[in-house]
């Protein structure tokens, strides 16, 4: 019985992880493609926050099956290969050229993972932290948002504000305070507008 049990968990996470590679490599295409649009979608395709938003939200939801990590790796890995492998044909570069543009996101990508597997899973539970930790992708979108605003990109600014909510209908039914919530954002959002502009300007994407 036992053996059965520990059979049908083992496939759960396969079939999770699964679905992440697929949602990734989708989502990864859509971008690139997205990128080659001149206008408001290359903006939202080019940003970086809603694509990450998208796979925090992937882990806050697999978080209750003890496989927020796993998720959130197999999408993210999936996302930069797929976004640089359509890189590299659209714009008809190498492969060595394209390596090179993905390489540093690629070694960026464990950290984020190692750091926000666990913030997703508080991201779960109700309380000050759980809610604490929803408000991460709101305010890591915010410079993003701001900066698509000021450009008169108001579609593409909106729609990043949209997916950094993600989250929240990912934890599942929880009370969610908002008052909690907004706070975060405030005190988060500052830092992520100080350090987030000056990490993009060191890494392409």
């Amino acid at each position: 019985m036992d053996e059965h049990v520990f059979s049908a968990i083992r496939g759960v996470r396969r079939n999770l992880t699964a679905e992440a590679l697929f949602v990734g490599i989708s989502l990864g295409v859509l971008a690139q493609a997205l990128r080659q649009v001149q206008g408001e979608p290359m903006q939202f395709g080019a940003a970086t926050a809603p694509w990450l938003t998208v796979g925090f939200a992937l882990a806050v939801w697999a978080a209750g099956r003890r496989a927020g990590g796993r998720v959130l790796a197999a999408y993210l890995i999936a996302w930069l290969v797929a976004y640089h492998v359509l890189f590299a044909v659209a714009q008809s570069v190498s492969s060595a050229a394209a390596f090179r543009e993905a390489l540093p996101w690629l070694l960026l990508a464990p950290p984020i993972c190692v750091a926000l597997a666990p913030i997703a899973a508080l991201a779960r539970r109700s309380g000050i932290a759980g809610d604490t930790c929803l408000a991460a992708p709101i305010a890591w979108s915010l410079p993003e948002t701001i900066e698509n605003a000021q450009r008169g990109d108001v579609l593409a600014a909106a729609a990043i504000a949209v997916v950094s909510v993600l989250p929240v209908f990912a934890a599942g039914r929880r009370n969610v305070r908002i008052a909690t919530v907004v706070v975060a954002v405030i005190a988060f959002g500052a830092l992520a507008l100080v350090a987030g502009p000056a990490l993009r300007g060191h890494i392409h994407s």
